[in-house]
């Protein structure tokens, strides 16, 4: 006796491939236990309740407007100086230095206001 058709909605017509090394492969094998692979992952990805937990990344702070521009600004300020090295332009190496230096800080002081710790 055959199985009933499923509705269009369920069926199942897509195909991803995923590559492991040989240790990924058994411990994929051990963490499904007797469950099919491809049921295991399926369940796995989506979240299904009961399955495995997808793994969730810690959320950066939403970034405010002003911090925002500040980036920006300092983001221009390179982008003038790779201008000026790409155009074949001398510039001193000091004011490179201390234009750099102070991008470096800008986006230092920046990290540790939109991320502390």
């Amino acid at each position: 006796m055959a199985q009933p058709k499923k509705p269009e909605d369920e069926l199942r017509s897509h195909v991803v491939k995923l590559s492991l090394s040989d240790a990924e492969m058994e411990q994929l094998k051990a963490k499904a236990g007797r469950e099919p692979l491809a049921k295991y992952c399926r369940e796995a990805v989506l979240n299904r309740p009961g399955q495995a937990q997808r793994i969730q990344r810690q959320q950066a702070p939403e970034i405010n407007r002003e911090k925002w521009m500040e980036l920006g600004r300092v983001g221009a300020n390179l982008n003038q100086i790779a201008r000026h090295l790409n155009g074949g332009e001398l510039v001193e190496s000091d004011q490179i230095l201390s234009v750099v230096t102070a991008a470096k800080q800008e986006l230092e002081k920046l990290r540790r206001e939109v991320w502390p710790g």
